[in-house]
């Protein structure tokens, strides 16, 4: 539960200020060995208990809650008055509420639902002797339940808060989308027919129209993959493979590479059947980032491109050697989000990416599972 320096030293007051007093009733009521021991044993159960809930930590929160009803069944049983530790029945109190705050599961409604009983029941065999306790029973159940509603009240707001930030995030993903299929997938259009009308007049001498109509072509189903992808409801990217799967494959996305005179080397198994789609994105996506980093900061150098399979993985590198000597410059530095997104593209398909200098270069590598994770995976 997130809350402000304000409500931590609000809360530890609280709770603090609720166990000294509770615990100083108690002791003045029965100083005894055993009411000692079950105070001391229930303070720690009672402490562990809500360390594991202010994490979040089920296994602590349910160690604590444990320690605690066995300290608590001991004052119950073993002397001859129950013994009621009233300082480690409030911190309950605030126990149930916290985990109301942020209880998701049934085990979270349980640990809640416990940490209510404890601190209820403990007064009820001293009431049944003494009616007046009755009271105190019953303001201790009015506690308990003040605190669970407040702190369903927050995850009540939290779950709101989340569903209009989904909301938000959908609606801006929805324009964005029509922005590109209206106005960039319009361009590109055109600049795909522009270079097929010169291909027909027989314009291309050299294959550049040719070459620029496969890159608006790949383009283009980039385009209409992100699209597809911003549409989709969740954070996970589209499943959709735009110009570096399905029928291109990893090679032929590379062919105008090769054409450039760079030393390119993909293993022919990298284009199996096998290879997720997504995969072959995020490497040819690895690919086009280095080389325009190469373009950009090596200009004229040697620049070397594998894609290897190995081991249930697919090795990508990209190594330039450097600028070459009385090259002129490349278009200058970039604006430093290439190399992030590209970290962030590989993490989609369970991957990595390491990228630094090597030499007088750079070396951009990425190492992408086989096995793309499925949609949604936290991993």
């Amino acid at each position: 539960m997130v809350v402000t320096r304000g409500d931590r030293i609000a809360l530890g007051i609280l709770l603090l200020g609720g166990w000294v007093i509770g615990t100083m009733l108690s002791l003045t009521a029965d100083s005894s060995p055993m009411s000692l021991s079950v105070n001391a044993a229930g303070t720690v159960g009672a402490a562990v208990a809500m360390t594991g809930v202010v994490r979040a930590d089920p296994a602590w929160a349910w160690a604590g809650t444990g320690g605690t009803v066995i300290a608590l069944l001991i004052g119950a049983v073993v002397p001859e008055w129950a013994i009621w530790p009233a300082g480690v029945c409030w911190v309950f109190v605030l126990v149930a509420g916290f985990t109301a705050s942020y209880a998701d599961t049934a085990l979270d409604g349980a640990l809640e639902a416990v940490a209510g009983g404890i601190a209820v029941l403990p007064v009820v065999p001293l009431a049944l002797s003494e009616p007046g306790l009755w009271i105190v029973a019953f303001l201790a159940a009015g506690a308990v339940n003040v605190a669970i509603m407040f702190g369903h009240r927050h995850r009540t707001a939290e779950r709101r808060l989340e569903a209009t930030r989904t909301e938000v995030q959908m609606t801006e993903r929805t324009a964005m989308a029509r922005d590109l299929h209206d106005v960039i997938a319009h361009e590109v259009t055109g600049i795909v027919v522009l270079a097929q009308a010169g291909i027909a007049a027989g314009a291309d001498t050299d294959g550049t129209l040719a070459r620029i109509e496969r890159s608006g072509a790949r383009a283009l189903a980039d385009i209409r993959a992100m699209v597809g992808t911003l549409r989709t409801p969740g954070d996970a990217p589209s499943m959709l493979a735009p110009s570096a799967s399905g029928s291109f494959g990893l090679r032929a996305a590379l062919t105008d590479v090769e054409r450039d005179g760079l030393d390119v080397s993909i293993d022919p198994d990298a284009d199996a059947d096998d290879v997720p789609d997504l995969v072959r994105l995020v490497a040819h996506r690895v690919v086009t980032e280095g080389l325009t980093n190469a373009r950009r900061h090596a200009p004229g150098g040697r620049v070397r491109v594998r894609v290897a399979r190995d081991d249930g993985r697919l090795e990508v590198a990209v190594v330039d050697d450097g600028a070459a000597p009385g090259a002129p410059p490349g278009p200058g530095p970039g604006n430093g989000v290439g190399l992030v997104g590209l970290v962030e593209r590989a993490a989609t398909a369970g991957g990595s990416v390491s990228y630094g200098p090597e030499g007088d270069g750079w070396r951009l590598t990425a190492t992408l599972p086989l096995q793309a994770l499925p949609l949604g995976d936290p991993r």
